[in-house]
């Protein structure tokens, strides 16, 4: 028996018509896919590229830091600081104590960011701010120094002393000779870190050290500066002139009270740094946006060993030598 098979014919153009078909259904249905991955493809090639460039980069920075390149290749250093302020001698300072979100003349409270114990003092923190302007309008020679670190978390990158700079300006207190002579103080979260950073940030503006200071802030806590803080930072007390002001009507027992307290934590742990203290916690608290203290160490190398200074007991005085020591 003959079993006949018939083939089908081959025909050239037909195949070549059902191969475009098949291939235009398959880019049909899956061409999204197909974009998607073609545009991945690429961005991932791009990726390595721009990623092998800065490995070189970071070599490169890593190999002069380890090298001990000189200061200026990497970014640091004086030369890359502006213009010193010459012929200043006297440092002075306004402590500041809440934060100016702006508004008229800052004595209405809706203008501040405050606490509760700050309820009716706005208007003392103003008379603060005239009292800086003017002490330092009446002497050629200071610079004056705003004091205050970004202490409320709703306030954001605005510090204290940057809005008590900006309400002196609304105020339009700055003279031109004056606003020269000015500037801001933006990490100290308390009051011996007021009078400490302060003197930093005058050295990092004229490259010396005050001969003479002068300090801003309510009258009660005098005591508090010159039986604490000078004592901490061994500086001679003629060359500290004290400006206190309290609010007309007063200070309160409740607000005399906490003051004597706290005057008494200040006696235990001198210099604020006891391990869980409540001085610490309280710079803790007052530093929602986690900023460091201002690499003062590092443009105020004179100071380096004293900021850094934390005796176990909270009460041992720093002995070594200070720019304003007897024998320097």
């Amino acid at each position: 028996m003959v079993v006949s098979i018939r083939l089908p014919q081959y025909n050239e153009s037909s195949t070549r018509r059902t191969r475009r078909s098949t291939l235009w259904r398959l880019w049909t249905r899956y061409k999204k896919g197909w974009i998607i991955g073609v545009v991945l493809f690429v961005e991932l090639v791009r990726f390595l590229l721009v990623f092998s460039r800065d490995d070189d980069a970071r070599g490169q920075w890593a190999d002069k830091y380890v090298e001990g390149e000189e200061s200026e290749n990497l970014g640091w250093g004086e030369e890359n600081l502006g213009r010193e302020v010459r012929g200043v001698k006297r440092l002075v300072i306004v402590t500041c104590h809440a934060i100016w979100v702006g508004g008229i003349d800052g004595k209405n409270e809706t203008e501040w960011m405050i606490e509760d114990f700050q309820t009716g003092e706005v208007d003392i923190y103003v008379r603060h701010i005239k009292a800086g302007v003017e002490a330092a309008s009446e002497d050629a020679e200071s610079l004056l120094v705003f004091s205050g670190g970004e202490t409320k978390s709703a306030a954001g990158p605005l510090s204290e002393a940057e809005s008590y700079y900006r309400l002196a300006h609304a105020l339009h207190l700055f003279t031109p000779a004056l606003l020269p002579r000015t500037t801001t103080e933006i990490h100290a979260r308390d009051s011996y870190q007021n009078l400490v950073f302060s003197i930093a940030r005058f050295h990092e503006l004229t490259n010396t050290y005050p001969s003479s200071i002068t300090l801003i802030s309510h009258a009660f806590k005098e005591p508090r500066f010159l039986r604490n803080h000078l004592r901490a930072i061994s500086y001679p007390e003629d060359k500290f002139q004290f400006i206190g002001i309290d609010p007309e009507e007063g200070v309160g027992d409740a607000v005399l009270k906490g003051e004597a307290r706290t005057r008494q934590v200040w006696d235990g742990d001198l210099y604020g740094c006891k391990s869980e203290g409540e001085l610490r916690r309280k710079r803790q608290g007052r530093n929602p946006g986690r900023r460091w203290d201002g690499g003062y160490g590092v443009s105020c190398p004179e100071l380096g060993e004293l900021l850094a200074y934390c005796p176990s007991d909270g009460v041992s005085e720093f002995g070594g030598e200070l720019p304003w020591s007897e024998s320097v």
